[in-house]
């Protein structure tokens, strides 16, 4: 079943049913309206041929307005649809149309609303864990809702985890349960506990694998597993699941970019440009992807900066901080990089937070902008301020609490030159990643990036055939181009490095 964000599209649309069926990949349309007259409501509902623009079947239903005939009449619909086109209900299938989700339409408003944050905003903002919480407080039985509160919450406590977050979540799981041991609904609550809090990925995969037989269409279901397979390492059934994903909601851009970009960590970089080229959707994320996949047959690699900004002014919108800073280092306009750096230090929108999220680090980009420019009198003091936080942040065993800061420190330094301690933290980086294959693919150039910077020869050459060999975000035409490495440009495995790379 296609997904209600691309239907709703078509509200209202005066194009033909052959057209909206192909735009959907849909075999059928079902389209109706709804009527209401004081506490009566009637629903006129017919299922389409979409590729003949035959009907199939028409009903019209009249009942009294009440949370309960509402969905009654749902699963009447669906039924009725299941024998139209002369298809069988599983028991299960039969079970979930049993199902009443919450007899509070507040509740379910406030639900709904939740979704169309997560559909339009994400699944990571305050506003749709609130409209959560209203809803399971204008209905503390509404177990979906309760559900989609409990991988909020788990989310929310991934990296630092607080015990009394902890407890909620598990209180809300032991709640469903009560309610619901049987639903899809548990299942999804346990495989985000499971996931974000449990770290136990396999067990995730499992509980996450039984919820989408019980749900095949929720586009939702379909994006966790594939998370949960990224964790496991398994970039292929991720790919599947994100095409399963585009199918199931073929109008939200999300899954297209989603799709693109993983395609270009799994190296698949011509199907990728097909992606994108076939897309109805283009947008800034996909024209930026393609901006960095024709670099395959430009040589002049130094234009980044300049060729984001004309995308930037062309979609009207500004790139993250993290691919503008690192456009303008790959363009080797390393002035043009510090002022970046002072306009977002400036605007106060990021932490000096010394790499906890090395997604976009502003310490760390400031650390390696001054080596490039070889300021001294800046990078100094800031190395040790950076040795300082780092230090401070050590266990009672000397150990860093958190792995991305073995690659923090390991940029720190590179910095001070420092070659042979590069090359141990990047070792113990990468040991402790084994168990977290997403960090290892999304953070592994960055590691490479720091064997650069120390003229680390061997290391960083080691680093990149090992990431062009595995999913991860070293791209062979872009890599082994960047200033990080140009300390090495003329040394044997680096020069060998390169004539494989031209040679494919």
């Amino acid at each position: 079943m296609i997904s209600r964000t691309s239907v709703l599209g078509y509200r209202d649309s005066q194009r033909n049913i052959r057209e909206i069926g192909r735009e959907l990949g849909a075999d059928a349309i079902l389209e109706g309206g709804v009527q209401r007259v004081g506490d009566q409501i009637r629903f006129n509902v017919q299922l389409i041929d979409a590729r003949s623009d035959g009907h199939l079947w028409a009903q019209q239903y009249d009942r009294e307005l009440s949370p309960a005939n509402i969905f009654e009449v749902q699963a009447e619909i669906a039924r009725a649809i299941v024998a139209a086109l002369r298809a069988a209900l599983t028991e299960q299938d039969v079970t979930q149309l049993r199902v009443l989700p919450t007899e509070n339409m507040a509740a379910y408003r406030a639900y709904r609303q939740a979704m169309e944050i997560r559909s339009a905003v994400g699944f990571h903002t305050p506003e749709y864990i609130l409209a959560l919480e209203e809803a399971v407080t204008v209905d503390p039985e509404f177990v979906r809702a309760w559900a989609e509160l409990a991988g909020a919450l788990s989310f929310a406590h991934f990296a630092r985890q607080e015990p009394a977050s902890i407890q909620r979540v598990e209180q809300i799981l032991e709640h469903i349960r009560s309610l619901a041991p049987n639903s899809a609904d548990y299942l999804i609550a346990q495989a985000y506990y499971t996931y974000y809090l449990l770290k136990d990925y396999e067990r995730a995969y499992d509980l996450i694998k039984q919820a989408q037989n019980l749900r095949p269409s929720d586009v939702w279901v379909v994006e966790l597993k594939s998370w949960i397979e990224r964790r496991l390492g398994d970039y292929s059934a991720k790919i599947e699941s994100l095409r399963l994903a585009r199918t199931l909601d073929p109008k939200n851009p999300l899954w297209t970019v989603t799709l693109a970009n993983n395609l270009a960590i799994d190296h698949q970089y011509d199907e990728a440009s097909q992606v994108i080229e076939h897309s109805a959707m283009q947008n800034f994320e996909l024209a930026a992807l393609r901006g960095i996949l024709r670099l395959r047959d430009d040589p002049d690699r130094g234009r980044r900066a300049e060729d984001l900004a004309a995308l930037e002014q062309e979609y009207g919108v500004i790139a993250n901080p993290e691919d503008r800073w690192e456009a303008h280092i790959a363009s080797r306009d390393y002035a043009a990089a510090e002022e970046f750096l002072n306009a977002v230090e400036a605007a106060g929108e990021h932490e000096h937070d010394w790499g906890i999220d090395i997604l976009f680090s502003l310490d760390v980009s400031q650390v390696v902008t001054y080596w490039f420019l070889r300021a001294s009198d800046r990078l100094e003091p800031l190395l040790a301020q950076g040795r300082s936080y780092l230090d401070a942040s050590r266990n009672a065993g000397g150990d860093f609490q958190v792995n991305n800061q073995y690659l923090v420190m390991a940029f720190v330094t590179a910095a001070e030159g420092n070659r042979e301690e590069t090359e141990r933290l990047i070792r113990h980086w990468r040991r402790e990643a084994r168990n977290d294959l997403a960090e290892l693919a999304n953070l592994r150039h960055q590691a490479c990036r720091a064997l650069g910077m120390a003229a680390a020869t061997s290391a960083a050459v080691e680093c990149i055939r090992a990431g062009l060999a595995a999913p991860s975000l070293v791209m062979p035409f872009v890599e082994p181009y960047l200033p990080y490495y140009d300390s090495m440009r003329n040394e044997a495995e680096f020069v060998d490095l390169l004539a494989d790379i031209q040679s494919q």
